[in-house]
């Protein structure tokens, strides 16, 4: 294993810490490892990927203290902007 992967899998890691932690960071912790092992466009859909991994996860695993109501409020307008922020960026950085 090359020293870029090992940082990398460490940012994973301690971002996933962060994650289980506070609810949040893992993209600010992983993010850079990923980007300076993979560039900027296959960094950050990498470091994209594993964040919605590490949100799907611990919901699906506590899905009975979730209210339906609220995970739709927040993942509904998720679903219908993304494609379009995915557009609008497709060409930053080429």
């Amino acid at each position: 294993m090359s020293h870029a992967h090992l940082l990398a899998l460490l940012g994973v890691v301690a971002g996933a810490a962060a994650q289980s932690a506070t609810g949040m960071g893992f993209s600010l912790v992983a993010g850079p490892a990923l980007v300076l092992l993979h560039g900027p466009r296959h960094g950050v859909a990498v470091t994209v990927a594993l964040a919605a991994v590490a949100s799907a996860v611990p919901l699906l695993r506590e899905r009975h203290h979730a209210r339906p109501a609220d995970v739709a409020r927040l993942l509904v307008p998720t679903l219908l902007c993304t494609p379009l922020a995915a557009l609008a960026v497709r060409g930053v950085g080429t």
